[in-house]
């Protein structure tokens, strides 16, 4: 595998030393955008090995405009680069975004587990698992996304002299825990739209007035449907000795693209989560549509109509944020190109909704409710009574003491 955004064929001219030398502009054999130079090697292609050869051939010092090779022999030549991301503040945001989603997650957790009697059993027991689900997955994001043994993101190599293509060409065995990380982070973010789409179905029934009892079954297909797509993914494009079929070299995290950068049909991101995903979203969709719809056909109250709709508005909006709807800025991102402003905005507005979700349900679907704030109050009168007496008590035994 080569971690390259393109190989220029290069014909060379002779000169008194017999090196045969050729400058090429690395920005006019690269249509990688959002990426930078990190460093290049001047190959041949040897027959013999059926693979590429840096013997004989040697990298000059060259200017950031242009890149010189020499070679020793007049052979069809090659410049293998590789290169390395820019530096996005979007990456910061989204860390921080789940940073700050793991605790209030932990938080609605605790809550929905202790007040589980007050309420139907089903939708308790699937935002337990949605908010299980999304912490884990947030935890592993956080601590294993980077991959350790990617090529170094510091510095650029492409000027330093040394024409070593062995550094360029990847012949990844599996090794470190990149593909684990990646293992977890398809299973729980399949776990997260699972439930998510799970819960829009049992709402979707008690709004259509189907009783039943499906917990059972909420719980095989949240849980299963994620590990079975997980191990087809595994089965059909991983290997030991070529992880890359099934995960990305640079990050742990599905493999989407070719060799060249360009988005690939057959690697796992698209049939292995963007396809489930993208029907649960829509079954999403129509069910958040269904229930506005009918909160909104019901009569207002003059007196109180502004209320009202306050209500069924925030309703709606909370609503969506559980359904993961705002993944649907996702789906515009991969299809709008990376060097225009909308492609940014979208980026940005993914990234930090996305990274928030756990921040907006404890804000929208929790921290919202009458049962929510009394029971807070409860839990925080409570603890002050215990340190009122705590109070009292020391100062009982300090005024004991003196006397």
């Amino acid at each position: 595998m080569h971690p390259v955004i393109d190989v220029g064929s290069l014909f060379s001219e002779g000169d008194d030393l017999g090196i045969h030398k050729h400058d090429l502009r690395p920005a006019d054999h690269t249509n990688a955008t959002n990426k930078v130079l990190h460093d290049f090697a001047c190959v041949f292609w040897d027959y013999n090995i059926s693979d590429w050869s840096d013997v004989g051939c040697h990298k000059y010092s060259s200017e950031l405009s242009s890149l010189t090779c020499g070679c020793y022999h007049t052979t069809n030549l090659a410049v293998l680069m590789s290169f390395k991301k820019k530096a996005k503040a979007l990456n910061l945001i989204s860390i921080v975004g789940f940073v700050l989603s793991i605790p209030v997650l932990s938080i609605t957790l605790v809550y929905q587990i202790m007040t589980r009697k007050s309420r139907r059993n089903a939708p308790t027991v699937l935002l337990v698992c949605l908010c299980t689900s999304m912490i884990i997955y947030n935890l592993t994001f956080v601590a294993g996304i980077s991959n350790p043994h990617a090529t170094p993101e510091q510095g650029n190599d492409w000027n330093n002299g040394e024409n070593n293509a062995g550094n360029l060409i990847i012949h990844d065995p599996d090794k470190g825990l990149c593909t684990l990380v990646t293992v977890l982070l398809q299973y729980f973010l399949l776990a997260t739209f699972s439930f998510n789409t799970l819960y829009a179905a049992d709402l979707l029934m008690m709004l259509k007035r189907r009783s039943g009892h499906f917990t059972r079954i909420y719980m095989i297909v949240g849980w299963g449907f994620p590990a079975v797509m997980v191990a087809l993914s595994l089965a059909v494009s991983y290997r030991v000795d070529n992880p890359l079929g099934y995960r990305r070299h640079e990050a742990c995290w599905l493999a989407a693209t070719d060799d060249e950068g360009n988005f690939d049909f057959k690697k796992p991101m698209l049939w292995g989560f963007l396809v489930p995903v993208s029907a649960m979203l829509l079954f999403n969709a129509y069910v958040l549509m269904y229930f506005a719809y009918l909160s909104f056909r019901q009569p207002f109250l003059n007196s109180s109509k502004n209320a009202a709709l306050k209500k069924k508005l925030l309703s709606s909006l909370s609503l969506g944020v559980v359904l993961g709807l705002s993944w649907f800025l996702g789906y515009l991102v991969l299809a709008s190109t990376s060097s225009d402003g909308l492609y940014i905005l979208l980026n940005l507005a993914f990234s930090v909704l996305v990274s928030m979700q756990g921040v907006q349900i404890f804000i929208l679907f929790k921290a919202r409710s009458t049962l929510f704030r009394r029971t807070t109050n409860h839990a925080v009168k409570s603890i002050l009574e215990i340190s009122k007496g705590k109070n009292s008590r020391t100062t009982k035994i300090v005024c004991e003491s003196r006397m």
